[in-house]
This record gives C-alpha cells, sequence and structure tokens, in this order.
C-alpha cells in the first residue's frame, strides 16, 4: 500500500481507515438496503420521461382547448379555405358583372368574400 496521509483518523488505526473507504465504495443505496441496478434505474427513468410526456400532452391539450384551436385542423385546411376564398371571389365576380354594379361592386367584392370566409 502508498504512504497516504489520512487526516482525521488514528495513525495505528487502519481498520478505521478501511471501513471508511469501503463505505465510501458502496454504490448509493446499499445503506437502506435498496440496491438497483442501472438497468433497473434506466427502466425507472424512461417510465418517468414517459409520464412527463404524457404530462406535457395533456396540458397542450388543456390550452389548445382554452385558445379554441381544434384537433382536426391539418394540412389540407388551409388548402381548402385559399381554394373556398378563390372560388367565393370567382362566383361574387362574376354577380357583380352581371349586375353591373360598377366600381363600388368590384371594390365590395374581396371584402364580401372575406366575410364568408371568416364565417
Amino acid at each position: 500500500m502508498t504512504n497516504i496521509k489520512a487526516r482525521g483518523f488514528d495513525r495505528d488505526s487502519v481498520d478505521q481507515l478501511n471501513d471508511h473507504l469501503s463505505d465510501i465504495a458502496e454504490p448509493i443505496g446499499e445503506e437502506d438496503g435498496e440496491t438497483t441496478t442501472q438497468e433497473e434505474q434506466i427502466a425507472a427513468l424512461r417510465d418517468e420521461v414517459y409520464e412527463l410526456r404524457e404530462r406535457v400532452n395533456s396540458i397542450r391539450r388543456r390550452v389548445d382547448v382554452a385558445e379554441g384551436r381544434t384537433e382536426t385542423k391539418g394540412e389540407l385546411h388551409p388548402l381548402v379555405r385559399i381554394a373556398a376564398m378563390s372560388l367565393a371571389t370567382v362566383v361574387l365576380g362574376r354577380i357583380v358583372k352581371r349586375l353591373r354594379l360598377g366600381a363600388a361592386g368590384v371594390a365590395a367584392v374581396p371584402m364580401i368574400a372575406a366575410q364568408l370566409d371568416t364565417r
């Protein structure tokens, strides 16, 4: 054994130093009789991550409901809205053209289409 200065221990008591060093070398949790392997710790951490993800998803759903967002909105929805807005503008433009409402009617077509889109 190498010559190590052990402060706080008696010079004659090597047993006391060895007991202390063996206590330090024990894995955490063995004092209480709980021995866990790394696999068990990893499994416990994965379970905790899973539970935390579930809580985050639950909170996100509550926020979406509180803000009035629905889960049915997908990538197709904005495209459908654009297509409907374009169709409404074309139809209203043709109606204004047949009724011969003039410049005021032409200016009103986009506003009417926007009102239809909001409803």
